[in-house]
């Protein structure tokens, strides 16, 4: 898992697999990051859940980009409705994660809710390059 520089995650997440205190999602829910925070929500009924239990938290540290991680672990496996601690590093399959991020190195906000957002095949660009196509990985980390 990553704690970007604050202010400094922009992109579009696509989140299909499930998402804190909503569950497993039957539509994808689409998060708008920029400048470290989410700043749109677009979908379903999951995605109005989720923004409701956003703004119902009346703390804008929640919108804050907080992490995100890239699974390695080919026996993972999505457990549960919530996202899981295991089901963030099923292989291939990534998180992205908006509120506190004080718990984890290098991360220094505090908020009244963590949120992770589980994304399966996704295709991950990093500063232009693709590292993940589809859930595969096309760069080599060795």
């Amino acid at each position: 898992m990553s704690v970007p520089r604050a202010k400094s995650a922009s992109g579009v997440a696509v989140v299909d697999g499930s998402i804190t205190q909503v569950g497993r999602l039957t539509t994808p829910v689409t998060m708008s990051f920029d400048n470290g925070r989410l700043v749109a929500i677009n979908g379903g009924s999951e995605a109005t859940r989720l923004s409701n239990l956003l703004e119902s938290l009346e703390d804008e540290n929640a919108y804050e980009f907080a992490a995100w991680g890239i699974g390695t672990n080919p026996g993972a496996a999505l457990v549960g409705e919530d996202p899981s601690f295991e089901g963030e590093r099923v292989y291939g399959w990534t998180h992205v994660s908006t509120g506190s991020s004080a718990a984890l190195p290098g991360g220094t906000v505090q908020a009244k809710i963590h949120l992770d957002g589980i994304i399966s095949q996704p295709t991950i660009y990093l500063d232009d390059e693709v590292i993940l196509k589809n859930g595969k990985f096309v760069v080599d980390f060795v």
